[in-house]
């Protein structure tokens, strides 16, 4: 049976090559379009290495006399990738690399459609993702993430001068980019607003990047890595971090409105001051993070582990702390003016004086074994130290 899709290997492209020169036709040729009865996006997919429907394949093979087109096409690929899903989940992921890619163009004269076909085949090239556009007068340069073999890939094809023929727009450079450099790109560009829909840093690998104060608003940063990096007083507003890893990470003061951090790792970090208003973080463990002074303003923390934690002077008016465990937390000077906090466990948490509390709903949590400003033993009692955040 035909495979659904094929693509090409590099030995076979070198075969269609010289079987296209021979004909005299470029690689995105008219006459061969039609033959194949194909498009010139889909020639330049095939082109690219990418798969494309193994009837397209094959016509595309045969329109250039190429009666073996099985032998055009990439088996060991698809052996590996057998091999990788039965090994799952022993597999070793290869670390990440950034590259730029820059064009020789101004944003204003460039086709959009030709953009961002040229953006869809570097995605899919070698299986580099995009992860942002930096546009200045003259240039545009555009960021790309991959395995160190992807990258070299590109590299290879760009000073052979295929790259460009592929994408039919003029490449100038094609340079390697250290985090560090990647960190100010982020700083400086944010998510460009020019092309909605193109950017993504999701899994990109932050570890440790200088990001205080960056704009990163509406940012897709899911499952990326950013252990102990700085986002201190960073917009985060509409971010998406779902599923990253933020152990030790410093989000200070950082603006958080709506931030969808579902699934993410947010032990040892720092969120003192930090704007979580709406935020969702239900069934989190936030046992060992600093919230101190943070605005939890109708907040979802419902079945949140706050055991011990940090949250003296936060902002919790309107938070839904319905079955959190709050056992051994610090509210001094918190406000839960509104507050859900039914079946909520508050052994030996202590509130001061329950601010934004009624009467009945101080007696019940006493009842369960909360500490209130006025009750015997408060003054004795030594909240868990949580670390106020580290590097």
């Amino acid at each position: 049976m035909m495979a659904a899709t094929l693509k090409a290997s590099l030995k076979g492209l070198d075969v269609v090559d010289k079987a296209r020169r021979k004909r005299g036709w470029t690689k995105t040729d008219a006459v061969w379009i039609d033959l194949a009865t194909t498009s010139k996006a889909t020639l330049q997919r095939f082109w690219a290495g990418i798969a494309i429907q193994s009837r397209t394949f094959k016509e595309i093979c045969l329109a250039v006399g190429i009666e073996d087109w099985t032998s055009i096409s990439d088996v060991d690929a698809a052996e590996v990738s057998d091999v990788s899903v039965e090994t799952e989940n022993f597999s070793i992921v290869p670390p990440k690399q950034h590259v730029v890619i820059t064009i020789d163009a101004d944003f204003a004269d460039i086709e959009p459609h030709s953009l961002h076909q040229a953006i869809d085949i570097l995605r899919q090239y070698g299986g580099v993702s995009m992860q942002l556009v930096d546009i200045d007068k003259g240039s545009i340069r555009l960021l790309f993430e991959g395995t160190l073999q992807d990258i070299r890939q590109i590299e290879s094809f760009f000073h052979s001068g295929e790259l460009v023929e592929i994408l039919d727009i003029h490449i100038q450079d094609i340079h390697a980019v250290a985090i560090e450099e990647l960190a100010r790109w982020i700083f400086k560009n944010g998510i460009s607003a020019l092309l909605p829909g193109v950017v993504n840093l999701s899994g990109i690998d932050l570890s440790g990047a200088d990001l205080s104060g960056a704009d990163l608003s509406w940012t897709y940063l899911s499952g990326s890595s950013l252990q102990r990096a700085d986002l201190s007083g960073a917009d985060l507003r509409w971010a998406n971090l779902s599923g990253s890893d933020l152990r030790s990470a410093n989000l200070g003061g950082a603006y958080q409105f709506r931030l969808d951090t579902s699934k993410a790792n947010l032990e040892w970090a720092d969120l003192s001051t930090a704007n979580l208003s709406e935020s969702n973080l239900r069934e989190f463990t936030l046992s060992r993070v600093n919230l101190s002074g943070a605005n939890l303003d109708r907040a979802n923390l419902q079945g949140a582990d706050l055991s011990g934690t940090n949250l003296r002077r936060a902002n919790l008016q309107g938070a839904d702390l319905s079955g959190a465990n709050l056992d051994r937390a610090d509210l001094r000077g918190a406000t839960l003016d509104g507050a859900d906090i039914r079946e909520v466990s508050v052994t030996a948490a202590r509130f001061g004086l329950g601010i934004g509390l009624s009467g009945r709903e101080r007696r019940e949590l006493k009842a369960k074994g909360a500490i209130f400003e006025d009750a015997p033993g408060d003054r004795a009692f030594t909240p868990v130290p949580v670390p106020s955040g580290r590097r």
